[in-house]
């Protein structure tokens, strides 16, 4: 949700700066400059893109022959005359673009970088070749810092078919001279401006392996560590990776876990104490991984190992796990009891694994299970029921969903009964429509909105039955659902 009005917000722009050309010009150029200052480079990457969506004949005047010096009211401080002349350099108009580039020549402030810098990128030669010029007027030691926090633009501009290549050489070049802006860029709250100033390090060839480990402990984007691990991994002898094992197995992020697994199997093929750890670890990646290598030493029967563990009560969750994902049907039955323990993570791994070696049983339970108290047992419990087939038992759902005394659980039979068959549905989803929760309503009306999408993508009849069920639930519940789709409805029942 948050993203999502980050975006809208940032859609609004271009709209706001068009008010820079009307009464309300100091009001709008006091909310732009407010809001453009807290954004960072990926936030600009994505308004250059908003305002280049739009074309010259989206604005009403002719901004060819405008003057982007015409854009700044009569009070107007330096910061906010670089954020309204920055804005103006992502304007459609070529012209406009290149006149607001040469008014940022006077300026001489490194705040116009990332507006510089997405510039060099622009699809027009002559704007780029200004944008150019300016950009290699700032490549100065003491600007290291502000080129590091704009390094997801460079990045993006190193990728760029209209990158040159000598101007971004020397840029890298400077920065990797001035290490100490990179370095400090590692420890920036931004994970992109993160990922980018490891990237450049690492290209550098600067970074230690002491370095390489304390990122990694502290980094907690896991694509960044990844990077991190690899690079380190590159040139690590057996003796160092040893020392850092302990750090290393116990990684958030399973890709890294995996390949930590098997350099230190094939380093200790004899210590089988690791690899049977990792049968239990609560990533199906590293339990695959660890029963392959289980296989590789000779042991056929991991289930085997799962089994006894169940029946001592050891590493539980993942024993429950292991053996639906290497048992067979007649394991389902040691399961089965763990549906009604108390701790939720031992009920979820039961109603997972009983999804893949039940064979399709065990709906009753499954359906018992979605008025749990728990919300993650009744999503677990919808998601078996959606994998197995529940038509035969819609009755039942409905009970449940019309008893439910938790949100959770009416939102998960919402969803059953929302899913069944085209002519089963439908009237779940209509009744849903006229709920007093708005969580309810508005899951009914999207189902009610997809049914109507899809109509024409099968072809089966209604019984009479199910006719008449529809159209009982239209005359009950239809008034709170938009008459336009009231008559499609009806329309689709001739």
């Amino acid at each position: 949700m948050k993203n999502t009005q980050h975006e809208r917000d940032l859609s609004q722009v271009p709209d706001q700066f068009q008010q820079l050309l009307t009464r309300k010009k100091e009001k709008a150029a006091r909310e732009l400059h407010t809001y453009v200052s807290t954004l960072v480079s990926t936030d600009l990457i994505t308004l250059d893109v908003l305002f280049r969506e739009r074309t010259s004949m989206d604005w009403s005047r002719d901004w060819s022959r405008k003057d982007p010096l015409t854009l700044l009211p009569r009070s107007v401080s330096e910061d906010m005359k670089k954020t309204i002349l920055g804005l103006a350099t992502f304007h459609p108009n070529g012209y406009f673009r290149e006149r607001a580039l040469r008014a940022h020549e006077e300026l001489d402030s490194i705040l116009s970088l990332p507006f510089l810098l997405l510039r060099c990128m622009d699809w027009v030669k002559e704007v780029r070749e200004v944008a150019n010029h300016l950009v290699r007027s700032k490549i100065r030691p003491e600007h290291a810092t502000s080129f590091v926090d704009h390094l997801p633009i460079l990045f993006k501009w190193r990728e760029s078919e209209r990158a040159d290549k000598g101007l971004l050489e020397v840029i890298f070049s400077m920065l990797t001279e001035e290490g100490a802006a990179l370095i400090k860029g590692t420890s920036s709250n931004h994970p992109r401006i993160r990922h980018f100033s490891y990237r450049s390090i690492l290209q550098g060839g600067r970074a230690t392996q002491c370095q390489l480990i304390e990122w990694m402990k502290r980094e907690s984007e896991p694509h960044s560590r990844l990077l991190l691990y690899r690079s380190f991994t590159e040139t690590v002898t057996e003796d160092a990776f040893k020392a850092t094992y302990p750090v290393l197995k116990h990684d958030r992020f399973p890709q890294i876990r995996a390949d930590v697994l098997r350099r230190y199997h094939s380093m200790h093929p004899e210590d089988e104490n690791e690899v049977r750890k990792a049968l239990f670890d609560q990533s199906g990646m590293i339990r695959s991984v660890a029963r392959y290598l289980m296989k590789e030493n000779g042991v056929a029967d991991v289930a085997a190992i799962y089994r006894e563990a169940i029946q001592e009560g050891t590493s539980l969750r993942g024993a429950i796990l292991g053996l639906g994902e290497t048992g067979d049907a007649g394991d389902a039955e040691r399961i089965l009891p763990f549906l009604e323990r108390s701790e939720p993570g031992i009920v979820k791994a039961s109603i997972r694994s009983l999804g893949f070696i039940g064979g399709g049983c065990y709906q009753e339970e499954l359906i018992d299970l979605l008025d749990h108290e728990h919300r993650g047992v009744a999503k677990e419990a919808r998601r078996a029921l959606q994998h197995t087939g529940y038509d035969a038992f819609e009755d039942r759902i409905y009970g449940v969903y019309a008893g439910a005394s938790t949100l959770h659980t009416a939102l998960q039979c919402a969803v059953l009964l929302g899913t069944l068959p085209k002519w089963k549905g439908i009237r779940y989803s209509i009744e849903m429509s006229a709920s007093t929760e708005p969580a309810i309503r508005e899951l009914g009306r999207h189902q009610v909105d997809r049914w109507l999408r899809t109509f024409n993508k099968t072809f089966t009849v209604p019984t009479s039955d199910q006719k008449h069920r529809i159209k009982e639930a239209l005359q009950r519940h239809g008034d709170a659902l938009p008459p336009d789709v009231q008559r499609e409805l009806a329309f689709c029942l001739k």
